[in-house]
């Protein structure tokens, strides 16, 4: 049976789904409290104080967090390795953790520098990123190249799927990209709140130092597969891995193509590894292969009842 194990990017977490499975899974705060020693800050604390859901710092070292915890209650219990696993930029450093290619304590650091650095960066670049609806991606690619010049800067930083794909870049290009798009016809638009301008060459300095940082580490190769969601490849080796983490900053993430890629691998069922239930909703867009969210206990058995009668069927 092919499960592929997703972890999601930057975005909103859930406080309730994470202490529901918690009272199931004490494995989640036990996870919660080994971070906190790594990252020197009582992680579970700020969970309690931000029960709003919204950005704030530290909000990325968090969901690394949230993602490792889950995984390893899934990994306590399931009976099946995964066939593949796959992470949506921040989700790649959980990926990694979790096919031992990184140690947990590394990764922490690793993504509370990305962060530092990235939050820094707004600083010069006054970045924003905006989620275009109903609109083609090849409209939206052709708006950003009309607009893009020295002054003013917008591309593709994910595509999701046909019809949600988001943009980064500066104020001025991402207001006149959303500007073109309805006049493209693009059913509406939703401005993120975070100012950094994720996937997009905006972020070339920050990418230049975070190389910097990533080489100082030492990575093993993957024990599981890794999908690369920006060449829609297995990563081979330890300096394609760190290349890729590197580039994840400047580049779109293919997320679209990655999940009809797998599509064709007869993958039995997507598993997100999430507080949420953002990368489920999306692929139930593009694939009809069963996705389920771990966010809480009756996903987490129902998950197991569908591996159960395939493992019968089998």
């Amino acid at each position: 049976m092919n499960i592929v194990i997703m972890f999601p990017g930057q975005g909103h977490y859930s406080p309730k789904s994470i202490y529901q499975l918690n009272l199931n899974f004490p494995i989640i705060k036990k996870t919660f409290i080994e971070a906190s020693e790594y990252a020197k800050v009582d992680l579970w604390k700020i969970i309690k104080k931000n029960k709003n859901k919204k950005y704030h710092i530290g909000t990325q070292v968090l969901l690394l967090t949230i993602c490792i915890a889950i995984y390893k209650m899934w990994n306590s219990m399931s009976i099946i390795h995964p066939f593949l696993m796959i992470g949506h930029s921040l989700g790649e450093y959980a990926a990694l953790v979790c096919a031992k290619t990184i140690n947990f304590s590394d990764a922490i650091n690793i993504v509370m520098i990305r962060e530092k650095l990235m939050l820094e960066s707004t600083n010069y670049t006054k970045g924003r990123m905006c989620a275009i609806l109903g609109l083609k991606q090849k409209y939206i690619l052709k708006i950003c190249q009309t607009i893009s010049s020295k002054t003013e800067i917008v591309s593709i930083a994910s595509v999701n799927t046909d019809n949600q794909i988001i943009i980064a870049g500066n104020v001025n290009g991402v207001m006149n990209a959303i500007q073109l798009c309805k006049l493209y016809g693009s059913s509406h638009h939703i401005i993120l709140p975070i100012k950094v301008a994720s996937h997009c060459i905006l972020m070339y300095k920050v990418a230049k130092q975070l190389k910097n940082v990533i080489s100082t580490y030492v990575f093993k190769k993957p024990m599981y597969k890794i999908l690369n969601p920006l060449s829609i490849a297995y990563y081979t080796d330890v300096i394609n891995i760190k290349s890729a983490l590197v580039k994840h900053l400047i580049y779109t993430i293919n997320w679209k193509d990655c999940i009809l890629y797998l599509k064709k691998k007869k993958v039995s069922l997507f598993l997100e590894i999430s507080s949420n239930c953002i990368l489920t909703n999306i692929n139930k867009k593009i694939i009809k292969t069963s996705t389920i969210s771990l966010n809480h206990y009756s996903n987490f058995v129902q998950a197991m009842n569908i591996i159960m009668k395939k493992k019968k069927l089998h």
